[in-house]
């Protein structure tokens, strides 16, 4: 089954629950100048009565730019990770719209994704 995905700007809401995971991206602010400091958080909710095995992939793309991360865990019945980060988009960076993927994923495939988008420039 394939991932459901909610976007909005600046900040996702909690994504609807799917797969046993409920999952939430932000990026604040919702505009950055270059050479700016962005926030960038997720969270992934476990909504079921048993531990689930969970990949936490947080990706951040832009105009000529990419990075990913994947986190691995047990999240117990109704446990939550959330992972904050800042940092500063370059002085170089070109100008655009930058968008913030959170995706959970279990050992089935099943999925659920929150996505966040900013805009430098």
């Amino acid at each position: 089954m394939p991932a459901q995905v909610l976007r909005a700007r600046p900040l996702a809401v909690l994504a609807a629950v799917l797969n046993g995971f409920a999952v939430n991206a932000s990026l604040a602010p919702d505009s950055v100048p270059r050479g700016g400091l962005a926030s960038a958080a997720a969270t992934v909710r476990n909504v079921t009565a048993a531990p689930v095995r969970t990949t936490l992939t947080i990706a951040f793309a832009g105009p000529g730019a990419g990075s990913s991360v994947d986190y691995s865990f047990v999240l117990p019945p109704a446990g939550t990770v959330s992972i904050v980060r800042r940092f500063r988009i370059p002085a170089s960076a070109q100008s655009g719209i930058y968008t913030l993927t959170v995706t959970a994923a279990n050992p089935s495939g099943g999925s659920a994704r929150a996505i966040a988008t900013a805009t430098v420039g």
